[in-house]
């Protein structure tokens, strides 16, 4: 028996299912959770192939690999967020995807909560490797405490991440565009903006990408080829903004998609 999705809840639910099965025909979401085993797993072959021993202290040796999260981040909202509108808009298939007809908050409440689910499976597979490798190497009492604290760090942060992408995605009809946006923006363009506000002696409250030495420091270690700046980023502070870009970005990107397709 075939159910038909009637009620808001159903279509946004259905919704969601829809896009992440696009993510998976589209082998994004293969590629990111590759990258998110591969990448952690660099760091315990290697060195033990290499006949190196690992750090001293597990807090060092997790907050050198945890430090590499913050570009899997940025790379799965990317791919995951950076389109997820501007894509259809490009192809001129908003909102003809569906078999029902889909209110426009609905369906970018679907694309937003599908995208955030993927980045946090990335993001989940990440530590998970990370963790295993801690056990392996330093067993599990010497597992850091603050690894809890830096997963859901690091979820805020992709939260945050695929906020700032919708807007971008949301305010251009190019897919290759947006995502280019956010990619840089989060890479490059956020991160030199801060540099310029801190070479003048004003801490970059604003920025997003301030606060991603949080997802390190609460291990109870800094990564080792990190160092001490003029501001330290505060805990409240950067949940306090990670959280607004998320809520922010959503609403939004919902507003000028229904501004954009008032007609």
């Amino acid at each position: 028996m075939k159910v038909v999705a009637t009620t808001p809840l159903q279509q946004f639910v259905l919704g969601v299912r829809f896009e992440l099965e696009k993510h998976l025909r589209r082998q994004r979401l293969l590629w990111a959770l590759l990258l998110a085993t591969v990448i952690p797993a660099l760091f315990y072959v290697v060195p033990r192939a290499l006949g190196s021993d690992l750090p001293a202290d597990a807090e060092v040796a997790a907050a050198n690999i945890v430090g590499f999260s913050i570009l899997l981040i940025i790379t799965s909202a990317a791919f995951f967020a950076g389109d997820a509108l501007s894509g259809e808009l490009d192809k001129r298939t908003y909102l003809t995807l569906y078999l029902l007809p889909q209110r426009r908050s609905t369906v970018v409440a679907s694309k937003f909560v599908a995208a955030l689910l993927a980045t946090w499976m990335v993001v989940a597979i990440f530590y998970g490797i990370v963790t295993l490798e801690g056990i392996a190497g330093y067993g599990i009492d010497h597992l850091p405490a603050g690894a809890g604290t830096s997963l859901l760090l690091a979820m805020l942060f992709g939260a945050s991440c695929v906020g700032l992408a919708f807007v971008f995605s949301s305010f251009t009809s190019s897919s290759v565009i947006s995502s280019l946006l956010t990619f840089f923006s989060l890479l490059l363009i956020i991160p030199i903006l801060s540099f310029v506000a801190l070479a003048a002696k004003n801490e970059p409250t604003w920025a997003l990408t301030y606060y991603e030495d949080l997802i390190t420091t609460v291990l109870g270690a800094t990564p080792s080829f990190g160092g001490p700046g003029l501001f330290t980023p505060e805990f409240g502070m950067g949940v306090r903004v990670w959280s607004l870009y998320a809520i922010v970005g959503l609403l939004l990107s919902r507003l000028i998609i229904v501004w954009r397709h008032a007609e």
